[in-house]
């Protein structure tokens, strides 16, 4: 029943498309990024999409990464960037680049943590494993802008992208299985050939 449901949903999503192109010759890209992606790699998709505004309606969603693979199975979006290895039958997973995460902030501050389900809080949670047992305070913040602005007041310590930290807060680089990668999510069905293509551009400028 799910599957059907998914396929009707798809249907009802192109039909929608195609007559929005017959009204505006304009098509939809609805792409979502995690949190830390959306401050590294956003700003380098965007110059992509601006130069194809004419024959586009953009939408840029920021959640966190089994959010955007939720959104992308479902086909609600286009593209999704996330920051764990995470996939499943509906959509393809694309490599894009590396990502070192570092502990910032102050040795013996409160840990601020994100939500479950966030691509951070996957390697927050295995690093408390190699430690003598779990942090005394933790305090649950879902969003990387708001650790990275307490990391910078002073207050904290969190694990974060190397490329997020504040300047000025002190950061230890740890072991190499803390380097990840992120990834592009692209619906394996459902992306018409304008969409598809454009997506490929994007995906191609992230890699490099």
């Amino acid at each position: 029943l799910y599957q059907t449901a998914i396929g009707i949903d798809g249907l009802w999503r192109d039909t929608r498309e195609q007559i929005a192109r017959v009204q505006e010759d304009r098509e939809p890209l609805a792409v979502s990024f995690s949190h830390t992606t959306a401050a590294i790699l956003l700003p380098k998709a965007l110059p992509v999409m601006a130069r194809n505004m004419d024959g586009f309606d953009f939408a840029v969603q920021v959640m966190n990464s089994d959010a955007i693979l939720g959104q992308a199975s479902m086909k609600a979006v286009h593209m999704g960037v996330v920051e764990k290895p995470i996939v499943n039958d509906s959509v393809d997973r694309v490599t894009l680049c590396e990502d070192r995460l570092v502990l910032a902030g102050e040795p013996d501050g409160v840990w601020m943590v994100r939500e479950h389900g966030s691509g951070v809080r996957y390697y927050t949670d295995l690093y408390f494993k190699t430690m003598q047992g779990l942090p005394p305070r933790t305090m649950e913040v879902s969003s990387n802008a708001a650790i990275a602005a307490a990391l910078s007041s002073g207050f904290g310590q969190s694990l974060i992208s190397e490329a997020a930290v504040p300047s000025g807060v002190p950061a230890r680089k740890l072991g190499d299985e803390f380097v990840r990668r992120f990834y592009a999510l692209v619906p394996r069905s459902g992306l018409t050939h304008d969409q598809r293509e454009l997506v490929e551009a994007i995906i191609a400028v992230l890699r490099g």
